[in-house]
């Protein structure tokens, strides 16, 4: 748009507008300026468009960003393609903003649209009731912070939506008007809170007593079932004190003990035989038990280290002479074979009568290294 602008001033010079002269208008920003400050040598037609520079700037880098996406080798999957560009677009707009005046109407403008394409993205969901809690509390809370419209939030929804959960609405997504019978019918299959409690319950009970790591697999698992049971604010679900007395019954007994005198020392025991109790109380030993585990586990990695560090040792010991007590068999020795034979013979003799000898009985016989061996070879060399 190109007129006078009374109550403006340029974006670029900060200097009002003058009576006598115009002022044309951005397309993007609706920011005003002097037409010789932004290289407006003539008045523009009005169906002209004008771009002011740094929103021409913004539209050639977006540009570019598609054009590189587009040559992007087809060997890359159209989600990766996205993903990149999705990403180079949101650090090139990052850059550009922080060079935005902060009181700019177009500096409000980018942060909007950030803060969009950061809440665009949801968890995607195949129709596991133990997933849904952690997808429905999402999608409505990123609906409401990003203003989405009805027709974007089919488009969210078409892109993480897999498996059953997809195929239970597949029909109901050809209108954008349909979301929240999107979102019904997939509550009414897989978010009804007694499916999903009974799934985390499953959970539970299948942890056997004899387990190794029961008391972690217990916290962890109980911990879980308790967030999303106040998650979908069925806090009567936590007062299930036959589930509490199977759970206390798979703990080890030393940790059994510390709770009935938990339990027997609070003024009314009914108050604290529920699993949100439960799960507070079992952490600290959880967490100590899972430090012991991997402690051990270290230890016994250096153990077996040890030990093959030792028997390594063992087998490289280099044999040594009787006669010479150099590093090779006597039956090599240049200084036996010197001797005559009936000398190789008294010596050989010589040589087995000290194995005999109580102090050298500890030696292993198996060894091919042991003395008993050597003995042997200086007998068989001495004949």
């Amino acid at each position: 748009r190109y007129g006078p602008n009374d109550n403006g001033s340029c974006r670029l010079c900060k200097q009002p507008d003058k009576a006598t002269s115009w002022m044309v208008e951005c397309m993007d920003c609706d920011r005003w300026f002097h037409p010789t400050c932004v290289g407006v040598t003539s008045k523009p037609k009005p169906e002209d468009p004008f771009y002011c520079p740094k929103c021409t700037d913004i539209r050639i880098t977006i540009e570019n960003l598609k054009q590189r996406a587009a040559a992007t080798p087809a060997t890359s999957s159209t989600e990766e393609m996205f993903e990149r560009f999705h990403r180079m677009q949101l650090h090139t707009l990052s850059k550009i903003m922080q060079g935005t005046s902060a009181n700019g109407a177009n500096s409000n403008n980018w942060t909007v649209y950030l803060k969009r394409q950061a809440l665009m993205r949801l968890p995607k969901f195949s129709g596991n009731p133990r997933d849904w809690p952690n997808f429905k509390k999402p999608f409505y809370d990123t609906t409401e912070a990003g203003a989405f419209s009805a027709l974007e939030n089919l488009t969210r929804l078409q892109g993480v939506l897999q498996g059953p959960a997809l195929k239970c609405v597949q029909v109901l997504m050809l209108d954008s008007s349909n979301i929240g019978k999107i979102m019904d019918r997939l509550e009414d299959k897989f978010g009804k809170p007694e499916i999903i409690y009974k799934e985390l319950l499953h959970d539970l009970q299948k942890i056997r007593k004899e387990s190794r790591n029961a008391l972690v697999e217990i916290a962890t698992a109980l911990e879980n079932l308790v967030n999303v049971v106040r998650l979908m604010n069925r806090d009567e679900y936590l007062n299930d004190h036959r589930l509490v007395e199977e759970l206390e019954g798979k703990l080890p007994y030393a940790i059994q003990i510390k709770r009935t005198e938990y339990v027997l020392a609070a003024r009314n025991p009914l108050d604290v035989q529920n699993l949100l109790d439960l799960s507070e109380w079992i952490k600290p030993f959880a967490k100590t038990s899972a430090a012991m585990s991997a402690r051990n586990a270290e230890n016994q990695r250096g153990t077996g280290k040890l030990h093959v560090h030792n028997h390594e040792h063992s087998n490289s010991e280099k044999p040594r002479c009787l006669l010479c007590k150099k590093g090779h068999m006597i039956s090599a020795c240049f200084a036996f074979k010197k001797q005559i034979p009936s000398d190789r013979l008294k010596t050989a003799k010589n040589k087995r009568q000290a194995i005999a000898r109580p102090n050298n009985e500890v030696e292993s016989q198996g060894s091919p290294y042991s003395n008993h061996y050597r003995s042997e070879q200086a007998f068989d060399a001495a004949e």
